[in-house]
């Protein structure tokens, strides 16, 4: 028996009579862990005279109230037998009930739950807020949890100890034990007045419980804040469409005066500390992508204890080794500190969230140079931007590293190549997706004189934070580095899609699951013809740089947005994370043309929802079709634009030939 006790010192004799009597009765070994849930009143001392008396008593006491929730968790982790009944101290819940559970254990249930069928001693607004919390809970959540019910149950060991492993500390444990299954049953009872004293639960408690209950079993909360924006901007498209011209001009030229008014600086704080507070409620609200949290927090164990070299000979690991230096750190700090680091949890997604805003200042940098209207659109693109934002504080990746740092090198190429380079060679040395912006470096660094030079600066920049990075792997483990980062990796997922919504994800006849080595066309794979077509998209990119008159940051980053874009679109076992990086491209060019935002916006949507349903694993091949088609259509537009901008700076071009002959 678990017993959750806080300031009862007027029912303990009695609860604890009733019970002995109760399992007295049944014909099994029993014993009773009351849980001290931090009590004011003599309650410790009461429960330390009963533990004393007889010895299949024991006591739990915390050093401050904790809470219901994890005062029962406590007492399950604790419990030792093949079955465990969770009951509250104040006889509202009747012991009497525990043999009618205990019978239907034996039956072959794992988990038997009470349910209130009339519910006494309670006010109207307990009972009505209670029967509407359970019923929204269910709509807003795809794990049916029982209604009318409470902690109230008995749960078999097995449920017991996959209980003990989950990760959560925000405990909803009746949702917990409906989310794992197992066969479940029911017994009704009548919920009578409580024998004495008054309840524990208080209108703000009892809300505290709500909150972690729908922020843990739902995600729907999530998306409240984007519904929320995109309703306030249709209405305010739809205001301002409504207006008469001189109105919308003078509205314009207010809201331009207003943004002009605010400094940039201010501007910025305002937007960064937005996005961090956002992704620390986030962080600290959702498990997110519990699997790659894992992985990571095994890699920084394993350099903590077996040093980089060792880790990478030991296999598994398939990053470059500059992400790895920070999670040894972090691991060596949380070592230090006495600290648990799990998967699912808020620590498990800080060194992303802190390279996240260690970023915002840097692109707050790049972004100098630019009028003070774009500078604002950047700066927001970039720190309030959706996908970037659920990549970290929920998902628990770390994109904004490469995606940063490809952007950052595409922005600086045409003006500081060495710098460029440097940028271009931390991300290749974080991640390998860094790559695809290759060839827009090193065509942009060739479109100006002094081009040798130019594409020197470019090569050395790249090649000192890699010759950095791979120095403490001189003495064993460089090469395997280098085939698990850079090599193997190509191949790790041979699919021709893991569930990124491209061309390859039930858009021709194949499954997405499917292998890419299987045979396609002409005897080519499906990976040759990705590759082939990526290949295309790339020299059209080139194509474009050439052609363009536009200054060369802005059709450099053009480029690469399509490169980027393209390389999600057309290449074979892509993960749905890999359009992180042309989303943060795409989002930084809208800032600096109006035509690219409405693509922008298209492909932060499909972007955010990509993820979210793989992250929720609710990935379904018909109805995410959708996703498949906007992104064709974003992509599309992109390719339009940039022919039409080639094409009119060409035609723009001739006159001026013809009057200089």
């Amino acid at each position: 028996m678990v017993v959750p006790v806080f300031n009862e010192e007027d029912v303990i004799p009695v609860t604890h009579e009733r019970l002995s009597a109760v399992l007295n009765a049944l014909p099994f070994a029993w014993e009773i862990l009351y849980v001290d849930d931090g009590s004011t009143d003599a309650s410790p001392a009461l429960l330390d005279r009963l533990a004393e008396g007889d010895p299949r008593v024991r006591v739990i006491h915390f050093a401050r109230n904790f809470g219901h929730q994890l005062a029962i968790t406590a007492g399950i982790d604790a419990a030792m037998g093949d079955a465990v009944v969770v009951i509250d101290a104040d006889l509202q819940d009747p012991p009497d009930l525990i043999p009618e559970l205990v019978a239907k254990w034996r039956e072959g249930y794992d988990v038997v739950f009470a349910r209130r069928a009339i519910r006494f001693g309670e006010t109207w607004f307990k009972r009505a807020t209670a029967a509407a919390f359970y019923r929204v809970l269910n709509r807003l959540t795809d794990v049916e949890i029982p209604v009318d019910v409470g902690d109230f149950r008995l749960m078999d060991r097995k449920v017991c100890d996959v209980l003990r492993a989950l990760p959560e500390h925000r405990r909803f444990v009746r949702g917990l034990v409906a989310w794992m299954g197992f066969c479940q049953a029911e017994v009704e009872y009548i919920r009578q007045p409580r024998f004495a004293g008054e309840s524990k639960y208080p209108l703000r408690r009892m809300v505290r419980l709500a909150l972690d209950a729908v922020t843990s079993f739902s995600t729907r909360p999530l998306g409240w804040p984007l519904y929320a924006g995109a309703a306030a901007g249709l209405s305010t498209s739809s205001i301002a469409s409504r207006a008469r011209g001189g109105r919308r001009r003078r509205v314009s030229e207010a809201s331009a005066r207003i943004a002009h008014k605010m400094p940039g600086r201010a501007w910025f704080l305002a937007c960064c500390f937005a996005s961090l507070a956002t992704q620390l409620v986030l962080a600290a609200t959702t498990r997110g992508y519990v699997a790659d949290q894992a992985i990571f927090l095994r890699w920084a164990e394993a350099v903590r204890t077996m040093g980089l070299s060792r880790a990478y000979e030991a296999g598994g690991i398939d990053y470059p080794p500059l992400y790895l230096y920070l999670l040894d750190a972090y691991a060596r700090l949380a070592s230090a500190l006495h600290a648990s680091l799990r998967p699912g949890t808020f620590w498990a997604k800080l060194p992303g969230l802190a390279m996240y805003a260690a970023f915002m200042p840097a692109m707050w940098g790049l972004s100098r140079g630019m009028r003070a209207e774009k500078r604002r659109w950047a700066i927001a693109a970039y720190c309030l931007n959706p996908v970037l934002i659920f990549d970290t504080a929920v998902w628990g990746q770390v994109d904004v590293i490469d995606a940063t740092l490809a952007l950052a090198a595409v922005w600086l190429v045409s003006k500081r190549p060495l710098v460029a380079g440097v940028a271009f060679g931390l991300g290749l040395a974080a991640k390998f997706e860094t790559v695809v912006v290759l060839p827009v470096l090193l065509a942009a660094a060739w479109a100006q004189p002094p081009r040798l030079r130019r594409l020197v600066q470019l090569a050395c920049g790249a090649l000192v934070p890699l010759a950095l990075v791979a120095l403490p792997l001189l003495g064993g483990g460089l090469w395997r580095m280098i085939r698990a980062a850079y090599i193997a990796t190509t191949g790790e997922y041979p699919y021709l899609s893991m569930n990124a919504m491209n061309i390859w994800f039930d858009f021709f006849d194949a499954s997405p699951y499917a292998s890419d080595r299987a045979p396609a066309i002409l005897g080519f794979t499906y990976k040759d013809v990705g590759l082939s077509l990526l290949a295309a998209a790339c020299l059209a990119a080139l194509a474009y740089l050439a052609r363009s008159r536009r200054a060369l940051p802005v059709r450099a980053t053009s480029a690469a947005a399509f490169v980027g874009f393209s390389f999600f679109m057309l290449a074979t076992e892509m993960h749905e994370r890999y359009v992180v990086l042309a989303v943060t491209v795409v989002s930084w060019l809208a800032a600096l043309d109006r035509r690219w935002r409405a693509l922008a916006a298209a492909l932060a949507f499909s972007a955010f929802w990509n993820l979210w349903v793989v992250c929720f694993g609710a990935v379904n091949a018909q109805q995410d079709a959708w996703m498949v088609y906007l992104n064709l259509a974003a992509y599309g537009a992109m390719g339009v634009v940039m022919a039409r901008e080639a094409m009119h700076q060409r035609k723009a071009r001739r006159p001026v030939a013809a009057a200089a002959e």
